[in-house]
């Protein structure tokens, strides 16, 4: 807690303003004192304080059943599958019919891979405080920071060659191939602009920033944090267009497109062991993709995650830092009142962001609902499978 007190004139009053801060908490208590005078406390509804409260826990459980479903659909379907088996048409077809189309697709996937492991860090260590004060973990966050960049449009590189090389006709034809490419844009140009807007390393105390990529003072921490909030929103997107078919098939609202099988598309044989398979053309369009919730989809997935991005953006309460506390200072009579005005237009505008926060908590209460759902049926097909 620190506590600041703007002297005046000793006989008349004096002000206490406490401000209490953290990364999840951030408490004003306005009280004025008089010699003469209990304390007088001024605050909505006759409290002390006002309160801007961001819940934490439905986030990290939300992020934490994501990453379970994440890592191991890394592990199985990047690397197991392209990296060892090179099975290029276990799930989907065309993706091994040339040299280019192997090491576009393979390279696409392996560093949006390395995006979504950095997510985390990302998003842990400047929101831990502890971790926050030790240099070693700001580096972290900095080189990984990089490195998520550097993928991220790296990712996007291999992904725009490979639907280059497929004619933008994918799987789901035309429509699918414009979908990717812009969400494909998106990931790199949220990301760029992340960089861009990050603060040096010797500014980290000011609200302004002024490292190398952010000439002139242009960018504020804010705007690195919500350009931040819009590249994770994009980065995970590909991994939400699985689950969000997984929530859908548990919901029974539709039914998944199946992966492709080669061995049922070489042979005519009915044999119920061979699961379904895609049935595509000779440009490798399947029917299956190109259904009107599938087709509606291929835009949905990663626009309403950014649609969601920007909602949590406009509710969060405003970067706070050391730099924008109020400052200790002898002032006359005329000032302090000034202040003290001051002071009550800002805890009143505090009391307006309390409810847009609000609408933060919910979405992570939201989130984090979906994914213990996701996460229970998964289990639950792993260790319990039912027998037909």
């Amino acid at each position: 807690m620190t506590t600041m007190t703007v002297n005046g004139e000793k006989e008349r009053r004096s002000r206490t303003l406490d401000v209490v801060t953290n990364s999840a908490t951030t408490v004003i208590i306005l009280q004025e004192q008089t010699p003469n005078e209990n304390v007088v406390n001024i605050s909505a509804a006759a409290a002390t304080t006002t309160e801007v409260l961001v819940w934490r826990r439905p986030w990290i459980v939300a992020l934490c059943l994501f990453s379970i479903f994440t890592l191991p659909w890394i592990y199985f379907v990047v690397f197991r599958r392209y990296w060892i088996l090179e099975e290029w048409n276990a799930a989907l077809p065309g993706l091994g019919d040339s040299v280019f189309r192997k090491l576009s697709i393979r390279s696409h996937m392996t560093f949006g891979c390395i995006c979504l492991l950095c997510v985390p860090i990302q998003l842990i260590l400047p929101n831990t405080v502890m971790c926050w004060r030790h240099r070693i973990s700001r580096n972290i966050h900095r080189y990984t920071g990089r490195l998520y960049v550097i993928c991220a449009i790296l990712s996007f590189v291999f992904g725009q060659w490979f639907i280059c090389l497929k004619q933008f006709r994918l799987v789901g034809g035309y429509n699918m191939g414009a979908a990717f490419s812009f969400a494909g844009l998106c990931i790199a140009y949220f990301a760029y602009m992340t960089w861009k807007t990050a603060p040096s390393k010797n500014t980290r105390n000011n609200n302004t920033s002024t490292s190398d990529n952010n000439h002139n003072q242009k960018y504020t921490i804010e705007n690195h944090r919500n350009y931040a909030i819009r590249s994770f929103s994009q980065i995970i997107a590909p991994i939400l267009y699985r689950y969000w078919y997984i929530v859908m098939s548990i919901l029974r609202l539709h039914v998944p497109p199946p992966e492709y099988n080669e061995r049922n598309n070489r042979t005519n044989d009915d044999d119920e062991d061979v699961p379904p398979s895609l049935i595509c053309d000779d440009h490798n369009v399947c029917p299956d993709y190109e259904r009107p919730v599938d087709a509606i989809f291929c835009w949905l997935y990663w626009i309403s995650a950014w649609i969601v991005a920007e909602i949590v953006i406009i509710c969060l309460p405003d970067h706070k830092s050391k730099s924008n506390n109020i400052n200790a200072t002898t002032a006359t009579q005329e000032n302090q009142d000034m202040e003290h005005a001051t002071l009550i237009t800002r805890i009143d505008s505090m009391n307006g962001e309390k409810s847009f926060v609000s609408v933060v908590n919910f979405v992570g209460c939201f989130l984090a609902g979906i994914t213990i759902m996701v996460t229970g049926y998964i289990l639950s097909a792993i260790f319990m499978p039912q027998n037909n």
